[in-house]
């Protein structure tokens, strides 16, 4: 099936997909013995003006005490036999490259939200996943910081560097 808009020298159409109230759109690729499909959301290149973006979004949540807004999951695929799917998130080339940010959500009453990022844990007798933060090869500059002291709490947040403990004696911060 291929369903498309049609084109003009500046300005193409568009395609909207809408379910009705409380209803689902569900895109994928079905399920093989062998390889399953690919599916690819792209958007089109600009031979002179900006490229369009790609927006995942959720939408905001009800007003009352027990409603949760939704969530974003990007998951790659399990494997039974190999190597699990990777996930990989990369900004665009440029004379100055684009920008990577992973920002927690704001409290508007409350705790802001956490980030976490941590590695996989290994099968018994093998080593947990790494996980690395680097500054570009040519000189960049890498930073930890906690947060400066607000005038509710009047104390800034703290910074721990912690290495685990094994069996056979404690591992090297």
């Amino acid at each position: 099936v291929d369903v498309r808009a049609g084109s003009g020298s500046s300005m193409g159409g568009s395609i909207s997909l809408l379910s009705g109230a409380s209803g689902s759109i569900d895109v994928q690729s079905a399920a093989s013995s062998k390889s399953s499909g690919v599916v690819t959301l792209s958007s089109g290149d600009s031979l002179t003006g900006s490229s369009g973006d790609i927006v995942v979004s959720v939408g905001s949540s009800g007003s009352t005490q027990d409603s949760m807004a939704g969530s974003v999951m990007i998951s790659s695929g399990d494997s039974a036999v190999g190597v699990g799917g990777s996930s990989t998130v990369t900004s665009g080339r440029g004379v100055t490259g684009g920008d990577v940010s992973i920002q927690s959500g704001e409290g508007i009453a409350g705790h802001g939200g956490r980030v976490t990022i941590s590695s996989g844990d290994g099968a018994s007798g093998f080593e947990e996943g790494s996980v690395e933060l680097s500054a570009g090869s040519s000189g960049g500059s890498l930073s930890l910081k906690a947060d400066d002291a607000t005038f509710v709490s009047g104390q800034g947040g703290s910074l721990t560097l912690k290495s685990s403990e094994s069996s056979s004696g404690s591992g090297v911060a």
